[in-house]
């Protein structure tokens, strides 16, 4: 019976663990390698991310040490980490603010009114005579040897000719993204109000889009595939920045008049028109 105590006795004694060897690409590692089941969830690590720190003596440790890194350098790289997380992470609770609210209600009044003048005027416009051989392409030059960002009203140009009078289905629906665009990008600054949260990653412009605008963003819609080549469609507005990848406003500031993108999406028209006049 003492032999059987005595071997319970030895067996209840914690054992010194094996030691574990490792190999030379494992001794590199600092992290665990990704993959597998995260600590949190996509929302959870949003949601709190922005408030982690390291371990300070203050918070009531004993004893803070540091296995890889000391104090300086690990507040260092904390901190870049939660950079690059702020540029690259969405806000999945984020709610448009009162700015955009109104500057939205103002854009959808002025829209509507642009194409029923539109309307108007084509259906007041008078027949013209038919133009002697060369007089309608001089009358065109004309018209655009004018600077079309003097114009003082783009809904009279002269004589109640709106400068959105040749606008087609395609010529609005891109007026529309470049303001959308430029909403959604000042908006989301004013919102977040966060300066090292410098724009919208390209990954995430959907994402806002629709948090925003309340629709969904098809480049395919505009004969594209990528928000990259959406953002070339309208790139006197909105670009996509290489580094870090952000919606980036080539505006320099907030346009004091709406008449702004009108003037833009005229310019671009021209510019289309041109082209395919020349057979490009």
């Amino acid at each position: 019976d003492m032999e059987e105590k005595k071997e319970e006795e030895e067996e209840d004694e914690e054992t010194e663990p094996p030691t574990v060897e490792l190999t030379e690409e494992e001794q590199e590692q600092w992290f665990r390698p990704p993959g597998g089941t995260p600590d949190l969830t996509s929302m959870a690590m949003s949601q709190s991310f922005t408030s982690f720190t390291i371990p300070k003596k203050g918070e009531g440790f004993d004893e803070i040490r540091y296995e890889w890194q000391k104090e300086a350098k690990s507040n260092s790289y904390l901190s870049k980490w939660v950079l690059g997380k702020k540029i690259t992470s969405r806000i999945e609770d984020l709610q448009p603010g009162t700015w955009f609210q109104e500057k939205q209600k103002e854009w959808s009044k002025t829209f509507a009114e642009w194409q029923t003048k539109q309307k108007a005027f084509k259906a007041q416009a008078p027949k013209k005579a038919e133009p002697k051989e060369g007089e309608e392409a001089e009358e065109e030059v004309a018209k655009e040897d004018v600077d079309i960002f003097t114009v003082q009203d783009v809904s009279d140009v002269g004589n109640g000719e709106p400068l959105f009078k040749d606008f087609g289905m395609e010529d609005w629906a891109l007026l529309q993204l470049r303001f959308e665009l430029f909403l959604m990008t000042v908006a989301y600054k004013k919102d977040v109000d966060d300066e090292e949260r410098v724009g919208i990653h390209e990954s995430h412009i959907a994402f806002y889009y629709t948090k925003y605008l309340r629709k969904q963003l098809t480049p395919k819609y505009f004969g594209v595939t990528t928000n990259t080549e959406l953002c070339d469609m309208v790139k006197d507005t909105a670009t996509i920045a290489s580094d870090p990848q952000v919606l980036q406003l080539k505006l320099e500031d907030e346009p004091e008049t709406l008449d702004q993108f009108v003037k833009m999406a005229e310019e671009s028209r021209r510019e289309r028109q041109r082209r395919i006049d020349a057979g490009d």
